[in-house]
């Protein structure tokens, strides 16, 4: 992907920019981070479309014809659209106009795309307060606490501003956390000669023990920790910018 230079900044509703292609037909590993992207896609033929991303509940594969290339804005997780421009017709026809026009000449347009998603999407701060308590935060009945509501409020408010419960929030920000500390304390267990340990790693993110460490990697990463620690894509992926 084109980098962003001082005149392309990305707006606070974007955290990164990626690009990929395929050069085979294949299958591509999607994981959930709590993020949507905004994505052009092309294929050889020169046809190309945008689409915005799903919040993904567990790991999902996205078919792909050789060829195809991607180019993706990934949204902060609490990004959320402006209604006085998201569905405007003016607005629609310049992301028609840019899907046909971006894959040509990339650096060119890069900075209408980001003018065009910083008109679209606001970062609402409210939802920015009430993501960052549930992934620092033990437990929901904490964070309803910390943000001064009941937990039933919270549950009522957020699936309303986001389509997904507390519950959802903090489950997958454990997850992703503890993947991402699996694959730190990796590095450093290799260079010490040490083994990992799974029970530890389950306790220090107040996970029941080891075997629920490995129930909730399965549900949202659809694979086992060991799984993870041997495959580079999982790793690349956990990684990636995203929510926690």
């Amino acid at each position: 992907m084109p980098n962003c230079d001082e005149s392309q900044r990305l707006p606070n509703t974007v955290l990164s920019v990626w690009q990929h292609t395929t050069d085979t037909a294949t299958r591509m590993l999607v994981l959930p981070d709590g993020c949507r992207d905004f994505i052009i896609r092309s294929n050889h033929q020169g046809t190309s479309l945008h689409m915005l991303s799903p919040l993904d509940d567990g790991a999902r594969y996205v078919e792909s014809d050789r060829g195809d290339s991607y180019f993706g804005w990934r949204l902060h997780p609490a990004a959320s659209f402006n209604q006085a421009h998201a569905r405007s017709t003016k607005l629609i026809e310049r992301l028609d106009n840019l899907t046909t026009q971006f894959p040509i000449d990339p650096q060119h347009h890069t900075a209408q795309i980001l003018q065009v998603l910083d008109d679209a999407f606001d970062l609402d701060t409210q939802i920015v307060d009430a993501l960052d308590s549930l992934k620092t935060r033990h437990s929901v009945p904490d964070s309803a606490r910390e943000l001064g509501v009941s937990e039933r409020s919270l549950q009522r408010w957020l699936i309303q501003k986001t389509g997904r419960s507390p519950t959802y929030w903090r489950s997958l920000a454990r997850a992703r956390q503890a993947a991402q500390a699996l694959l730190a304390r990796m590095n450093l267990n290799q260079d010490k000669g040490n083994r990992m340990n799974l029970a530890e790693l389950a306790a220090d993110f107040a996970y029941a023990d080891q075997a629920h460490l490995c129930r909730e990697f399965q549900r949202w990463f659809g694979c086992s920790p060991s799984t993870m620690l041997r495959s580079p894509i999982y790793q690349e992926l956990i990684m990636a910018d995203g929510y926690a």
